[in-house]
C-alpha cells in the first residue's frame, strides 16, 4: 500500500476516535489496531495532543511504531 494512502487512513482514522471524545492514549491505541489489520509491517510515526485552553492543561502522547503500540507517554 503507498504511503500517502496509509497516512490518509490512520489521518482519519485517529480524528474520528478524538472526535469521539477518547484520551490520546486510547486514540493511539485504536489507531494501532487499525494499522495492525492493514498491514501489521506498517510503521507510522504519530503524535497526538490534546489541548483545553479553559483549564490551561494538555496531555499529549507520543507514539513512534503504532502497529506495535511502542509508546512514550
Amino acid at each position: 500500500m503507498e504511503s500517502p494512502a496509509v497516512m490518509g487512513q490512520v489521518r482519519s482514522a485517529a480524528a474520528a476516535y478524538a472526535t469521539d471524545g477518547h484520551e490520546p492514549a486510547a486514540i493511539t491505541d485504536r489507531t494501532s489496531g487499525l494499522l495492525a489489520e492493514i498491514d501489521p509491517d506498517l510503521l507510522v510515526t504519530c503524535f497526538v495532543l490534546r489541548f483545553d485552553p479553559a483549564d490551561d492543561v494538555s496531555w499529549q502522547r507520543a507514539v513512534a511504531r503504532l502497529s506495535t503500540s511502542c509508546s512514550r507517554q
